[in-house]
């Protein structure tokens, strides 16, 4: 301590001194320039402790405070110049969307369908036509099946052999087609009463009759194009004869027009047709000559605006045969789709007149005499009405009832005097009389994704006749269900329910009139196909599986149980 003390006083006492040193020097300096610069060194030694300290700080004593301003809002203006930016667009491409397709089915020329099944009943059709084209399209049909005769009804084989040749070609704007038909059923006059075979003559050649039909069609068509004049003509020619001697031969005429009009202006859619039909009849059998056509003239109007749509118009009808006679019957139909594409409701009021022909008499029963009367058919009204829905994705159905007035109507009686064989009453005679029909029929159909089908309709009828006790052999029900099940593509299951109603036949006894009562019947069928490829095949047909003997003609028994068995082959 003594030490630090004694140098620090010795510092303090030299200040004076080294302070007029200093300034010497510094004078000395300035005049000698900076031609020498001499080296200076000092050394300071303080000894003493070193204690750090922080000095104690002055906070202010106050608070910040803001006073308020009152600051006014400054009004602004201002404007934005328009000034357009030239620019270009160039769209980039865009790759189209695509779905890969399912390959085209391969499409085989021919198709042959043979078989064999008990009554001795070969069967065989063949099919061929054209592949895939734009420019044409042809194909022919043939067909054989014939059974032999059943046990307790000798006589009683039948047969049916058909052709049918096709074509059409397909042009710039219309299509031409046409066909050549030929069509040959045999039948046996077979429903006569066991007691009186050895009374008369029933070979072979005495029951049998054919029916051999020759005949054409061609048409003419426009493709259709929604704003142009739509129109088609076809003509055709066909020739039926018999075994008798009975001839028929009819020509017809059918030329249509329609196009999309705007009368109104404030429908959606607008529609005419006119159609205009003639058809001419020459028949000739053992006892007379006739001469008879039908020309009749349709013009409809077709209106849809929004969930409505009307149809309105005319058929005006004239037959010729002795007389000639001109019939009128109004066209008009109102329809609602109450949900569109699920629920339709339709009302309407129409009339028409057909010829019998001898061809669609026969068709109906080939058992008939070959000397029928033939009559124009009136309907002189029939009022109808009925609802169409779709219920979910795979059901559709249907109900329709209507009611008719007519003049005329056909109905088969068995013949008292058999122009073959006399008191064999095995054939029909035809007979008409008037009378109004109230006719209710339903249909319903399920489909899914091609694998099941279903379908069943359903018909009633109530007759009103001026004359007659009964509509005879007119059923007052039918009923036939369908159904087909294909099990991948292997196995094919198909059946098929045909129901039908009690009926009448008119009798004499002892030259009185009586009636018979045919009762109803039920004809359950069944087939299943196996399908080994896609060209060969192999299938099973059973009919009548209830083995019941029933009368669709009065005295015409039906096979019992028979079945088909056969093979398919494309190629």
């Amino acid at each position: 301590m003594k030490g630090s003390k004694f140098r620090s006083r010795n510092v303090w006492s030299m200040i004076p001194c080294l302070g007029a040193w200093t300034i010497g020097c510094l004078c000395l300096s300035l005049s000698v320039s900076a031609q020498q610069q001499l080296p200076y060194t000092e050394e300071i030694t303080v000894i003493s402790p070193y204690k750090p300290t922080i000095a104690e700080s002055f906070k202010i004593s106050m608070n910040p405070r803001i006073e308020p301003q009152d600051l006014e809002k400054p009004e602004m203006n201002y404007s934005i110049l328009d000034y357009l930016i030239p620019t270009s667009f160039k769209p980039q491409p865009i790759k189209p969307a695509s779905i890969a397709g399912e390959p085209i089915e391969k499409l085989y020329r021919n198709f042959i369908r043979g078989g064999f099944g008990n009554y001795r009943t070969p069967y065989l059709e063949f099919f061929a036509g054209s592949l895939r084209s734009k420019e044409f399209a042809f194909g022919a049909h043939l067909r054989h099946l014939s059974s032999g005769e059943m046990k307790d009804h000798p006589s009683s084989s039948q047969s049916n052999n058909a052709i049918d040749l096709w074509g059409k070609k397909f042009l710039k704007k219309h299509t031409l087609s046409g066909n050549l038909i030929y069509d040959r059923k045999m039948v046996h006059y077979y429903g006569y009463n066991d007691s009186l075979a050895e009374t008369w003559d029933i070979s072979g050649d005495k029951l049998k009759q054919t029916y051999n039909l020759v005949g054409m069609q061609a048409s003419l068509t426009r493709n259709p194009a929604r704003n142009k004049l739509n129109s088609g003509v076809a003509l055709g020619y066909h020739y039926l004869f018999n075994r008798d001697k009975t001839k028929e031969h009819h020509g017809n005429l059918d030329v249509h027009f329609d196009k999309n009009l705007d009368l109104i202006g404030a429908t959606d859619e607008e529609n005419i047709t006119i159609r205009v039909l003639a058809d001419v009849y020459e028949n000739k059998d053992t006892l007379e000559t006739l001469t008879s056509a039908l020309a009749g003239l349709e013009p409809v109007l077709r209106v849809t605006l929004d969930e409505y749509s009307f149809k309105v118009g005319f058929n005006a009808s004239v037959a010729v045969d002795s007389a000639s006679r001109l019939h009128f019957y109004p066209l008009a139909e109102a329809a609602v789709a109450i949900i569109p594409n699920t629920l339709s409701a339709y009302i309407g009021l129409k009339g028409t007149l057909k010829r019998n022909s001898f061809r669609d008499l026969s068709d109906e029963n080939p058992y008939m005499i070959s000397t029928p009367e033939m009559r124009f058919t009136s309907e002189r009204y029939n009022l109808y009405g009925g609802i169409n829905t779709r219920i979910g994705r795979f059901f559709d159905w249907m109900i329709r009832i209507e009611g008719s007035g007519n003049d005329d109507l056909a109905f088969f009686v068995n013949d008292t005097s058999t122009q073959r064989n006399k008191d064999l009453n095995n054939q029909f005679v035809v007979i008409y009389d008037d009378g109004t029909i109230i006719h209710g029929n339903t249909e319903i159909a399920f489909q899914k994704a091609g694998k099941l089908r279903l379908s069943l309709a359903a018909n009633y009828y109530q007759y009103k006749l001026d004359h007659e006790y009964e509509p005879w052999h007119k059923p007052d029900f039918d009923l036939v269900f369908y159904g087909k099940y294909n099990l991948q593509d292997k196995f094919i299951f198909h059946t098929s329910l045909i129901y039908r109603g009690k009926s009448w036949a008119k009798t004499w006894e002892t030259n009185i009139v009586s009636t018979k009562k045919l009762e109803g019947f039920a004809d359950l069928n069944l087939g299943v196909e196996y399908r080994y490829n896609k060209n060969l095949s192999a299938f099973l047909q059973l009919n009548n599986l209830t083995n019941r003997t029933y009368y669709r003609w009065n005295g015409y028994a039906s096979q019992r149980l028979n079945g088909l068995i056969g093979v398919t082959y494309a190629f």
